[in-house]
């Protein structure tokens, strides 16, 4: 479903190349701690806001760490709203300790059985939906389905669109997938090695190439008449990313052609506009999603740090210049 999976067996970030999961380690709440301590000084200033801040924790799976509730009060403490993006299979046994959770988005892949095929795990439908209800127990905090689609789920969107509307969830987002070819993806290497070269990564394991693949199998006429039955349904509730193509022919350009449609995108990136990314491991990092290029360590940074650094200025002019290729297809491009 995701490249992101791929990649993070793969490597660690900051590591020069692959490196066994075994071998992997994970950042602590003190670095996150000591980073953040410039963050009150910021707000003083009137550079920022409290109001203005906000933290989206994903993975991965979020919810297997341990430290989550320690990471989302130190976040708390310093005036961020908190997302959290989780599968939600151990939402029911963790929901109390995360009652200060701001918004939470569930990704749900369909009916049940359905779902339950996708994610290889009999039963994790129904744990999501108790988790869902332990949640709601205890915080009003709202709570958003993201479904991607993709060849095993495109003809089932109608039937969980229903399946939803008569469930305690607030929103449900369409992501239309990420995803790269060998000619966006060759666009991409060449805009970082042009302006990026001395934040590259070592060679290794490219990841943009974890989310080469191709959606062939997906009938885009089936796919328009089930987006535009889910709107019949949902209304407001429904909404699409990164663009809301709702007729057979667009989507059908989308995933025939990786640069169709960013050039009325272009300017609009998310993470190079104002969004620090950390790695599991501190890496601090351009794209959450094409973490090529490195900025930093979390242990070695000071907040605001790298929004006003010279590797993201030259990942900016990146972007500016050249499009970057792979950003055509990226969720968070919005």
């Amino acid at each position: 479903m995701c490249g992101q999976a791929a990649r993070r067996r793969a490597t660690t970030a900051g590591s020069g190349g692959a490196v066994p999961a075994s071998r992997r380690s994970e950042f602590v709440p003190a670095q996150l701690e000591r980073y953040l301590r410039g963050v009150s000084a910021e707000c003083a200033a009137g550079e920022a806001s409290a109001g203005s801040l906000e933290a989206y924790i994903w993975g991965g799976e979020p919810l297997l760490r341990r430290e989550l509730p320690r990471i989302v009060a130190l976040l708390r403490a310093k005036g961020f709203r908190i997302l959290v993006n989780t599968a939600g299979g151990l939402l029911e046994a963790r929901a109390a300790e995360l009652a200060e959770v701001d918004e939470w988005i569930l990704s749900i892949d369909g009916p049940a059985a359905i779902h339950d095929t996708i994610r290889g795990e009999p039963g994790l439908h129904q744990r999501v939906l108790r988790g869902v209800r332990a949640l709601r127990r205890r915080s009003n905090a709202p709570c958003q389905v993201n479904f991607t689609i993709s060849e095993h789920n495109f003809a089932h969107l109608a039937a969980f669109a229903a399946e939803f509307a008569a469930a305690p969830f607030t929103t449900l987002t369409l992501q239309l997938p990420t995803f790269a070819t060998a000619h966006s993806g060759a666009l991409f290497d060449a805009a970082v090695e042009r302006h990026c070269a001395a934040e590259r990564r070592p060679a290794g394991a490219p990841s943009w190439r974890h989310f080469q693949r191709s959606y062939a199998a997906i009938d885009c006429a089936e796919l328009a008449r089930q987006i535009n039955q889910a709107y019949e349904l949902l209304g407001e509730r429904l909404r699409m990313i990164p663009y809301r193509l709702r007729d057979a022919g667009a989507l059908r350009r989308y995933f025939a052609d990786p640069l169709d449609v960013v050039s009325r995108k272009r300017g609009r990136c998310l993470a190079l506009g104002n969004e620090i990314s950390v790695e599991p491991d501190g890496t601090i990092v351009g794209c959450p999603d094409f973490p090529d290029v490195v900025l930093g360590r979390l242990e070695d940074a000071v907040w605001p740090y790298p929004w006003r650094g010279p590797g993201i200025r030259r990942l900016r002019r990146a972007y500016v210049e050249d499009g970057l290729g792979v950003c055509a297809r990226c969720c968070r491009y919005f």
